[in-house]
């Protein structure tokens, strides 16, 4: 049997109570859903390192919230300093979600 679970407000969940925990706090300080996924994958980091780290691949699915849907892949080697262009995106990123 499958339990259902629902939430008006938001939900949090992760393989490790501790990541799912920290991810919640930042939802609970009306952190974005981005913010959310950054500090639980900062937990996921420690709790379950070989499932999840810094330094691996990231693909994310972004809808805004006038709907506008972005998708984001971090694939392949990173260079040794962030290019001119990704503060432009982060601040973009930042004002939009």
């Amino acid at each position: 049997m499958r339990t259902l679970a629902q939430s008006k407000h938001g939900m949090v969940t992760s393989p490790h109570s501790l990541a799912t925990s920290i991810g919640l706090e930042v939802l609970k300080s009306k952190g974005s859903a981005i913010e959310v996924a950054i500090a639980k994958g900062a937990g996921l980091s420690v709790t379950y390192p070989h499932f999840s780290g810094f330094g691996g691949d990231a693909f994310m699915i972004i809808r805004d919230r006038t709907g506008k849907v972005r998708t984001l892949s971090g694939i392949g080697q990173a260079p040794m300093a962030p290019p001119e262009r990704m503060e432009r995106f982060r601040l973009a990123v930042l004002l939009q979600c």
